[in-house]
């Protein structure tokens, strides 16, 4: 089978980039990819990716797609290459806020690009 892939990343907000479970958290882990240096992101782009995020958990579908998960909190985390610059802030703030108000916990973490290559070339070979 040789279906492209789609893209994953901020810029695509209808990929789920990843899912992965924290044990040590006990804690379902959606990830959400940023490659590109911060003045290529949009919050436009962020938000979508957000609301996308969200429906899935909200309206059901992470739980009934990854029924070993059910009952686990959620975290939303935002890994990206540089930290967001200070002008995100309020965006981020607010995103972190409503995100707390659903339950779910939000963070970003930096990440060497190697990883997204790491897990680009795991994503290839699995297919």
């Amino acid at each position: 089978m040789n279906e492209p892939l789609l893209k994953r990343g901020m810029e695509n907000p209808l990929i789920v980039d990843l899912i992965t479970f924290d044990p040590g958290e006990n804690e379902v882990v959606m990830v959400m990819e940023e490659r590109r240096p911060w003045e290529s992101v949009t919050q436009k782009q962020v938000q979508e990716k957000f609301n996308s995020y969200l429906g899935y958990v909200l309206e059901g579908f992470l739980f009934q797609q990854y029924v070993q998960y059910t009952g686990n909190p959620v975290r939303f985390e935002l890994q990206c290459i540089e930290k967001p610059p200070p002008s995100w802030d309020p965006f981020l703030t607010a995103v972190i806020s409503f995100a707390k108000s659903e339950k779910i916990r939000f963070f970003i973490s930096l990440v060497e690009p190697e990883v997204f290559q790491k897990r680009d070339a795991e994503t290839k070979n699995s297919i």
